[in-house]
């Protein structure tokens, strides 16, 4: 079976991002169709992406001009989408591609259309999981230090099992 890409369900990864298989798990089961992960405690500097959603997590509002005082958290670029929204995305995407207005513009403002235009997207809260951005050497240090082992794969029934019993996997050489 032939898929085009936007016509099915999909996960979308920014691909400076490093992360515990924890937040893709955690997405993946999710029961929403289109989830932003989002972390409250995310104190990275410079011109973040920020997400506002209700008590409900239903999201708002997205964007770099969004205030970081009334924001829930900050979007760490992993998302899910649906197969409904794929095609209206990847629309979005296109329309601004074809403006040159939207020159600078960041994806996630793909987002922030489909919001306005009242397609439901919804946070993930991922606050407390490992995850982090690499775009410079001192960040690949903070990331080799944040992870501390080479990566390994555990099955979610290993990880349900680790998780219950309170331990972390042992890195595999």
């Amino acid at each position: 079976m032939v898929t085009t890409v936007g016509t099915a369900e999909f996960i979308h990864f920014d691909a400076n991002v490093v992360f515990e298989t924890r937040i893709l798990r955690a997405l993946i089961d999710g029961d929403l169709p289109n989830l932003l992960c989002i972390d409250r405690n995310s104190k990275s500097p410079g011109e973040k992406v920020k997400v506002i959603a209700d008590d409900e997590m239903r999201v708002s509002e997205i964007g770099k001009s969004v205030d970081p005082a009334t924001a829930l958290g900050e979007s760490i670029g992993i998302e899910k989408i649906s197969a409904v929204t794929g095609p209206l995305l990847f629309a979005e995407l296109r329309e601004m591609m074809e403006n040159s207005a939207n020159a600078q513009a960041c994806y996630e403002e793909a987002y922030a259309r489909l919001v306005d235009k009242g397609m439901p997207f919804h946070a993930l809260d991922i606050t407390g999981m490992k995850w982090t951005e690499i775009d410079t050497p001192e960040d690949f240090a903070a990331a080799n230090a944040m992870f501390g082992t080479p990566i390994t794969t555990v099955s979610r029934g290993q990880q349900r099992a680790l998780d219950e019993a309170g331990t972390k996997p042992q890195a595999r050489l």
